[in-house]
């Protein structure tokens, strides 16, 4: 795993290599927010009031799976609680 790069040189999203490219697999909630096509103040309320999937820490920065938020938009956006049994179950779409 390396990390992107913006133009001053800080690291900013843990990425991954695929053979196609460079691929995300961690957003964070501004990466998140912007997939969404919502505000990042949205996507805190959204944090904050148990309606997203479990975020990934790193330190003291949370990370989503780019393809786990994916797939609970296919699922109809259900809350944290919600999404943890279905995603239990096996019954997860495939987006």
């Amino acid at each position: 795993m390396t990390m992107s790069s913006n133009r001053s040189g800080t690291s900013q999203t843990p990425m991954s290599a695929s053979a196609e490219g460079t691929e995300t697999v961690l957003v964070n909630s501004v990466e998140a927010a912007k997939l969404l096509g919502i505000k990042r103040t949205h996507w805190y309320t959204l944090k904050m009031t148990g309606k997203l999937p479990v975020a990934v820490k790193l330190g003291r920065r949370d990370f989503w799976i780019r393809d786990e938020i994916l797939r609970w938009v296919a699922a109809g956006c259900p809350s944290q609680s919600k999404w943890e049994q279905i995603k239990a179950s096996g019954k997860m779409k495939n987006h």
